[in-house]
């Protein structure tokens, strides 16, 4: 086996006798020595409250909570209506029933505008609907904000410019230059991009559908600590998922769904993978 990384080899061996953890530390330049990082979730008030969400025949009858500081899973098969429900939320697909922001009620008539009520949506289609391929970076990380960065009507670029340098550290964006076309950066370093675009916006809630669909691990691990850091700081997290480890190893609590609708809720420590498959193929539990 022969290992890559930044374009350069950095080592090879016989696969007879290579461990995991050996082949992780080659792969991303240091030791990964959990998969997931340790949570000490202390979640807030409520951030998103939703009642009753329907959008036949995609999902019907969905009500649940988030808090700030909390991460919130949803699990199902695929078809199960997960990510119809986010797009719902997000103000990208029109649905009945009640959504509360802070206590306040709110209905979405575009993603637009419920970032400007404080809610974004980071899509599972990271190169169909997230990036902007040809345009840079830095474009790409400022995209969502650009009203931050105009005086007197026009774009002010050197302020732009500094918030895309100072986001893209803050969010581990690995890039020779952030001139260069979003295309040319790796799954994980776009998946990062999109991150610190819609976290520029100061969301209160935050819809991630498939946050590591396409990323190595070293990119995995990079997220899963953001993550953790942006609850720190008192976002509420919305996790759509098909990676049931990543559910179970990353959410404080998950919601499951089957044909559209919710089947159940299980805290942390009550969530197995036996359970979550029991609510989401409607078989009973083992």
């Amino acid at each position: 086996m022969t290992v890559l990384r930044d374009g350069t080899r950095v080592a090879g061996a016989p696969v007879a006798g290579l461990d995991r953890r050996q082949l992780i530390r080659w792969m991303v330049g240091r030791d990964v020595s959990e998969e997931f990082p340790p949570r000490a979730p202390k979640p807030g008030d409520i951030a998103l409250e939703v009642s009753h969400l329907s959008a036949p025949p995609r999902f019907h009858d969905v009500s649940f909570s988030v808090r700030a500081g909390e991460i919130v899973g949803l699990a199902g098969l695929v078809g199960a209506g997960r990510s119809s429900a986010g797009l719902a939320l997000a103000g990208a697909l029109k649905a009945e029933g009640v959504a509360a922001i802070g206590g306040s009620s709110a209905r979405f008539d575009s993603p637009a505008d419920a970032l400007k009520h404080g809610v974004a949506y980071l899509t599972e289609d990271r190169k169909g609907r997230g990036i902007l391929p040809l345009m840079s970076a830095a474009a790409n990380v400022t995209l969502a904000n650009l009203d931050a960065y105009r005086a007197g009507g026009l774009l002010n670029t050197a302020r732009e410019r500094a918030a895309a340098a100072t986001a893209a550290k803050d969010f581990i964006v690995k890039a020779a230059s952030l001139d260069q076309p979003a295309s040319t950066l790796s799954g994980g370093n776009q998946q990062k991009l999109l991150l610190a675009r819609f976290l520029l916006t100061k969301p209160r809630v935050v819809i991630l559908d498939e946050p590591t669909r396409g990323v190595d691990v070293g990119a995995r691990a990079d997220i899963y600590q953001l993550m953790n850091r942006l609850t720190d700081e008192g976002l509420a997290v919305i996790m759509i998922s098909s990676d049931l480890t990543e559910l179970l190893g990353m959410s404080d609590r998950v919601i499951v769904m089957r044909d559209g609708r919710v089947t159940g809720e299980l805290p942390r420590g009550a969530a197995t993978p036996e359970k979550v498959m029991a609510l989401a193929t409607g078989e009973a539990a083992a």
